[in-house]
């Protein structure tokens, strides 16, 4: 038994305050929707390679025992590591609540993750893609959006950093089913942002490629467990359909 502790890294230094405050950013996140925020995720803990350190976090915060999860190929490497530190359970898409892919390639379709159901549509499952960068400095442009819905006021123009058009057609076909659906979080390194199902995506009117705008660093504060950890797939999508 020491012999497979020693082979495991450990999770975050303060769980309880440093759990906290990754609940209280990923809130903000959704609350803010397609805005880039930063936060020190890699001073909390030693990521497993090869996450993140803003995805790990969100892992190790808002997924346990009950929770199916899902890596990508290239990520499942880290299987063992959230097993260990959350007790989540490694299962097909189909099944999961918590799915995480390296970059938009990897990620299931959004019709093969749970959607929930007209009687419980807070089910549906919690995409997390790998495809921001690191932060701390000048970043690439991305495909030129514009997101509008609840928490937006006015439509915000948003670089959509290592999206594509056929993800945003997935998104909208999904949108019909409101509110069945997949809430997604972007990462990259310190970065995080949320595309919750209320949120339209749809291409800039201005064209060409996006900036990224990237917010002030994001405080801490009190949280706990979200509901990704206590998310139960009873119904699945599929493209232009409620179920």
């Amino acid at each position: 038994m020491e012999a497979v502790l020693a082979g495991i890294a450990p999770a975050f230094r303060d769980h309880p305050h440093d759990s906290q405050k990754v609940f209280r950013l990923a809130l903000e996140a959704m609350a803010r929707p397609a805005r880039f925020l930063e936060a020190d995720f890699a001073g909390l803990f030693p990521a497993p390679p090869p996450l993140d350190p803003a995805a790990a976090a969100l892992i190790l915060t808002l997924c346990d025992h009950d929770t199916g999860l899902y890596l990508s190929p290239s990520l499942a490497g880290a299987a063992g590591y959230f097993s260990f530190h959350t007790g989540a359970r490694p299962c097909h898409p189909s099944e999961a609540a918590f799915a995480v892919a390296g970059d938009l390639s990897e990620a299931p379709p959004l019709d093969a993750l749970g959607w929930g159901d007209e009687a419980c549509p807070d089910l549906g499952a919690t995409l997390v893609i790998c495809c921001l960068p690191g932060g701390g400095g000048a970043v690439p442009p991305g495909m030129a959006l514009r997101a509008s819905g609840p928490g937006l006021g006015t439509p915000l123009e948003f670089a959509g950093h290592g999206l594509t058009e056929a993800f945003v057609g997935e998104r909208e076909l999904m949108r019909a089913c409101y509110p069945q659906g997949v809430d997604v979080f972007l990462t990259g390194g310190s970065l995080i942002c949320a595309l919750p199902r209320t949120t339209a995506l749809e291409r800039s009117r201005q064209g060409g490629r996006g900036r990224m705008r990237v917010a002030a660093k994001a405080g801490g504060g009190q949280g706990g467990r979200g509901s990704a950890g206590e998310h139960r797939r009873s119904g699945q999508g599929g493209e232009g359909e409620c179920t």
